[in-house]
């Protein structure tokens, strides 16, 4: 996120823990956000705050994209090691 996008509400320590979460492909909900987070103690402190509920839905588009691209990688991975072992025959 740039400067001029990030809303006035900003919260660095849920992008910390989103991306976090992001990078060990844990399933992003509010609860679990609210587990770690220093300061939101409940769940619906995210859901109800239109900025933090954007961030978080922006973060679980992007895990959704990554584990879509994950599926198609090995997928791939399958059909090429197939093809590779056709050829060998």
């Amino acid at each position: 996120m740039t400067e001029e996008t990030k809303p006035q509400s900003y919260d660095p320590e849920m992008e910390s823990i989103l991306q976090e979460m992001l990078e060990r492909d844990e399933d992003m909900t509010a609860r679990a956000v609210a587990r770690v987070h220093p300061r939101v103690k409940a769940a619906s402190s995210i859901t109800r705050n239109p900025d933090r509920s954007a961030f978080l839905a922006s973060y679980q588009k992007k895990q959704e994209e990554y584990r879509d691209w994950r599926k198609r990688l090995a997928k791939r991975s399958r059909d090429s090691t197939a093809m590779d072992m056709a050829e060998k025959d």
